[in-house]
């Protein structure tokens, strides 16, 4: 399991992980999502994270993968 202290690719982590409340990791699917917590930086970093268009269904956001 990815451990939220552990940084991304030798960069510091970002910033949605900047408090537990925005975001969780998702073990099904591998990835981490954002909750309806998470403010409108802590969605940019996300969308920059993972270099797509964060969607948000069911008060969670979640990138489509391609």
């Amino acid at each position: 399991m990815i451990d939220d202290s552990m940084e991304t690719n030798d960069m510091p982590k970002p910033y949605f992980m900047e408090n537990k409340e925005w975001y969780y990791f998702d073990e099904e699917n591998f990835c981490y999502k954002l909750t309806d917590k998470a403010p409108k930086k802590a969605i940019e970093s996300y969308k920059e994270f993972y270099d797509n268009d964060p969607i948000k269904s069911n008060n969670e956001w979640y990138i489509i993968q391609k």
